[in-house]
């Protein structure tokens, strides 16, 4: 039976995940720059700037 791929990646060290991911606004940090690896982008018009709405988490 093959290798799991999944299973068998090089994963993080719990101190390396929590220098990654430690606190809210980290995460948060971290999975903006992993979905817009070149800074943001709208979706619909193009344009570079944007704003967090207070209500909900939401970049507009």
């Amino acid at each position: 039976m093959p290798k799991n791929s999944i299973q068998f990646q090089k994963s993080f060290s719990i101190p390396e995940f929590i220098q990654m991911y430690g606190t809210e606004m980290q995460c948060r940090e971290r999975l903006f720059h992993l979905r817009w690896k070149n800074g943001y982008v709208c979706p619909d018009c193009g344009s570079k700037s944007y704003c967090e709405l207070k209500s909900r988490p939401l970049y507009q």
